[in-house]
């Protein structure tokens, strides 16, 4: 059962996507990952492509925000594909902030969280990386 608080907050980031001329019906298995994600559960995923896995982070995101009165708000995407990450960077330019996260642009995530920071699997298990999420863990927590 949704509470309210995550109903409204669900329903003020598609209210959000939709000035920004992205309508969004979200898919029962979508919604439901969204759900459990604001509800502070961990979720696995796994849908076929094309299914809209990044409208789940996105939605939630947005949503978490909201939820959160505006306080910041990042989600780690580790994709297999640099052409995706870029592609995904490149369709979240008018909706928020997006970084890849690569040895030049640590600093910058560190300093400056983006909402969604993109790396790989690899890029993912390194110390680089795993000290900077600490970092940003503290900044934004």
């Amino acid at each position: 059962m949704m509470s309210s608080n995550v109903d409204r907050a669900i329903q003020s980031a598609l209210d959000f996507l939709a000035t920004r001329e992205r309508s969004v019906l979200l898919k029962r298995e979508q919604k439901q990952a969204i759900v459990s994600l604001l509800n502070g559960e961990d979720v696995l995923a796994v849908l076929p492509t094309g299914f809209g896995k990044s409208m789940i982070f996105t939605v939630f995101a947005i949503a978490e925000s909201e939820k959160l009165e505006g306080r910041p708000v990042s989600v780690l995407v580790i994709c297999p594909l640099k052409s995706i990450i870029s592609d995904q960077i490149v369709e979240l330019e008018d909706l928020s902030s997006a970084a890849e996260f690569t040895p030049e642009s640590s600093k910058k995530i560190i300093e400056d969280p983006p909402i969604f920071i993109y790396c790989s699997a690899e890029q993912a298990l390194e110390e680089r990386f795993l000290s900077a999420k600490r970092l940003m863990k503290k900044k934004i927590t």
